[in-house]
């Protein structure tokens, strides 16, 4: 059999499952030939739609762009409290440009659900989220 070749897999009797395929070029540590077994996956268009969570809530941080202006504003969830923020540090400086940066929980759901599937998951805990990103 050449390099790059597999014998096709075959559908084992009364399983989903595949037999494995005698892949040449993948040694194993012996330097050998080694058997993978390789699943298939049916692969469909699902539509998802992603919006805001409607457990989190939109936050706002700013910055000025003034030359040597260090203004900032830390994150806020009220966004008329930062436009307030911002406008008034343009009437006290006259520094007109700024950055805004916001940030929200977004939500994935899936168009078609699965049965027995939750509409809406849970938010994350504060200890799930410092797992997550630690």
């Amino acid at each position: 059999m050449p390099p790059g070749d597999a014998r096709p897999s075959r559908r084992l009797p009364g399983r989903g499952l595949l037999a494995p395929r005698v892949r040449p070029w993948c040694p194993c540590a012996e330097g050998g030939e080694e058997e993978v077994t390789t699943p298939r996956a049916v692969i469909r268009h699902v539509p998802h739609k992603i919006d805001t969570h409607p457990l989190g809530e939109i936050t706002v941080t700013a910055r000025c762009l003034d030359a040597g202006c260090g203004w900032s504003l830390i994150a806020t969830a009220d966004l008329k409290a930062a436009d307030t923020a911002m406008m008034t540090h343009t009437g006290l400086h006259g520094h007109p440009t700024f950055t805004r940066t916001y940030e929200d929980v977004a939500l994935v759901r899936r168009l078609e659900l699965n049965e027995g599937q939750p509409d809406m998951p849970p938010l994350p805990s504060a200890e799930e989220h410092a797992r997550a990103t630690a």
